[in-house]
């Protein structure tokens, strides 16, 4: 999955919308300057880079095209009629791709589950079960994106390494038979290690 910056999108498309629509007032013959190409060229390498990482190949290898395009020799003959048509097909490309491009929305309720600037069952349980981290981590991203099958597979996972640790806590030795090795057996035991410490 990719995470993608919505705004910076949203601002590129506009903003390849706006130079398209500036590059169409100019003469068609006309050559285009270098120090027009400059700009240009900057505006184009900043759509570029907003758009790189999005698998948005076609677009990505149109703009290619343009910038290397403004990248060349002045001598080398590329015309406002060219630059138009370049542009308007790198911007018809890119509504093409994000039209069949779909996007997931986290809700902004659930991106702390998400993003996580801090471990979410805290820092003591990070600091006692850095074994369990991974999957607590991982419970907490299905939680946010609505996986919830999965959220419940890693939050057993990181339970087992609770589990383990109280066994071992109580001199519980791991379970040499397959038949054993289960939440089932292991809780029994530890049941009637503590049932024993009372009496």
């Amino acid at each position: 999955m990719i995470e993608v910056n919505i705004g910076a999108l949203v601002s590129a498309t506009e903003y390849l919308a706006a130079l398209v629509q500036v590059v169409a007032s100019k003469p068609n013959n006309a050559q285009i300057s270098p120090d027009s190409r400059k700009i240009y060229l900057k505006c184009f390498e900043s759509v570029s880079d907003s758009i790189k990482g999005l698998d948005l190949k076609a677009s990505e290898k149109q703009l290619d095209r343009l910038i290397a395009n403004l990248e060349a020799p002045p001598e080398d003959q590329f015309t406002y009629d060219n630059f138009k048509k370049f542009g308007q097909d790198c911007l018809l490309r890119l509504r093409d791709e994000l039209e069949m491009t779909k996007f997931l929305l986290i809700e902004n309720s659930k991106i702390g589950f998400y993003e996580q600037g801090e471990p979410l069952f805290g820092d003591s349980v990070a600091a006692q079960y850095p074994s369990a981290h991974s999957d607590i981590a991982e419970a907490g991203k299905c939680l946010a994106l609505g996986w919830f099958t999965a959220c419940v597979f890693h939050l057993m996972r990181a339970l087992e390494v609770g589990v383990a640790a109280v066994a071992s806590g109580l001199n519980i030795p791991d379970p040499v038979k397959p038949a054993h090795r289960n939440w089932g057996y292991v809780l029994t035991k530890i049941k009637e290690a503590i049932d024993g410490r009372k009496n």
